[in-house]
């Protein structure tokens, strides 16, 4: 499938997962020559207890060549790991990474992988995440603005993704929603 340049995976694990779904994911992966964008939406890895469920079944497991764009959003991680792995795997291609509304825990180890190890990295998008059920992500930036990760657009485009990412990780706040 050569033309084919944008894989979106909806993944629900409302059902029990078996191994011939990840078999399929690796051999659709192949057949997508040209993919530059992936975008991973819904994937729960805490909150199935019949059965055990990964970003690393999901992801490619080998370098995409063609790959550009990475986005995650709507997940939830039991690990920092598992989303560093994933970046780790496509580290020297990926040139944009989009996470957004996902809980994951330690997300200064992940914008600090972010920041040193993506050398062609021209873009992040890091908005309205948490490290918990109980704690947004908030970023006070050197300019006064306080969010939840929308000013990131302004200064990457204004100070470049180093020097935002220096600032996300400076800012970082963790904040209790009111209920």
């Amino acid at each position: 499938m050569p033309n084919v340049h944008t894989l979106v995976l909806y993944i629900e694990n409302r059902y029990p997962v078996d191994g011939s779904q990840h078999r399929l994911l690796l051999a659709l992966y192949s057949a997508l020559p040209n993919l530059t964008t992936l975008h991973l939406l819904k994937l729960d890895t805490t909150s199935s207890l019949q059965h055990t469920l990964s970003l690393t079944q999901y992801a490619p497991q080998s370098r995409i060549p063609t790959l550009r764009h990475l986005g995650i959003q709507r997940g939830f991680f039991r690990t920092v790991q598992e989303v560093i792995g994933t970046v780790r795997t496509q580290k020297d291609v990926l040139r944009s990474i989009e996470i957004r509304r996902t809980c994951i825990p330690s997300v200064v180890d992940l914008l600090a992988v972010l920041q040193r190890e993506l050398p062609c990295l021209e873009n992040v998008e890091f908005e309205e995440n948490t490290v918990g059920p109980w704690d947004d992500v908030w970023f006070r930036w050197a300019d006064g603005e306080y969010d939840r990760g929308r000013h990131a657009r302004e200064m990457v485009e204004e100070k470049g993704v180093r020097q935002t990412l220096d600032e996300m990780i400076a800012g970082l706040r963790l904040v209790r929603p009111r209920s």
